[in-house]
C-alpha cells in the first residue's frame, strides 16, 4: 500500500512547491541547454560537472557565428518573454531566430564566473533595442536559434519561455 501512495505523495509536493495548483498546467516553456537538437559552426560541450544547474549544462560555445538551435513543442500559441539561465565571466553578444526569422541581437550580461560556483549561474531576461525580447510562437513544433555573434563564451542552463499575454 504504501508504494503506491508515495509516488503520489512525490508529485503532489512538487506540484505544491512550484506553485501550481493540483491539475494546473504551466503556461511557460523550460528548454534545457542541453537538449539542443543541431548546432553549425562549433561545437559545444555538455557538462556535468558545473554546481547549481539543473542537471547538465552547456559550455565552450564562444566561437565567432556559431549557432545551436533547439526544436521545442509549444502547447499553446501566443506571446513568450524570454529568458536564459547562464554562467560567464564578460557579456556575450546573441542573435536570437525563431523558426527561421531574425528576432534581433541582444547581450546577456556576465555573471561574474563561468559556472565553477552556484552563484555564477543567474537568470536574466534579455533586451533588444530597451525592451525584453518577446516573440510570437505557434502551437506545436518550433525551432529556437541563438547564434554567437562576439566570440564570447556563454555557459547555459537552460532556456526560459514565459507567456507575456
Amino acid at each position: 500500500m504504501k508504494k503506491k501512495i508515495l509516488p503520489y505523495c512525490a508529485a503532489a509536493v512538487f506540484l505544491c512547491c512550484c506553485g501550481c495548483a493540483a491539475g494546473a498546467v504551466s503556461r511557460d516553456i523550460r528548454i534545457e541547454a542541453e537538449d539542443f537538437s543541431s548546432e553549425e559552426g562549433g561545437s559545444v560541450v555538455i557538462r556535468t560537472d558545473k554546481p547549481g544547474v539543473s542537471g547538465r549544462s552547456i559550455s565552450y560555445w564562444d566561437d565567432k557565428w556559431h549557432i545551436v538551435n533547439w526544436s521545442f513543442d509549444v502547447p499553446a500559441a501566443g506571446r513568450y518573454r524570454l529568458s536564459l539561465r547562464s554562467a560567464s565571466p564578460q557579456n556575450a553578444l546573441r542573435r536570437l531566430w525563431i523558426n527561421g526569422r531574425d528576432c534581433g541581437t541582444f547581450s546577456v550580461p556576465a555573471t561574474g564566473g563561468n559556472g565553477s560556483s552556484p552563484e555564477n549561474w543567474r537568470e536574466c531576461s534579455p533586451l533588444c533595442g530597451g525592451k525584453p525580447v518577446v516573440v510570437d510562437l505557434a502551437v506545436g513544433k518550433n525551432t529556437l536559434s541563438l547564434e554567437n555573434m562576439d566570440g564570447n563564451s556563454l555557459n547555459l542552463d537552460s532556456i526560459l519561455l514565459r507567456r507575456a499575454d
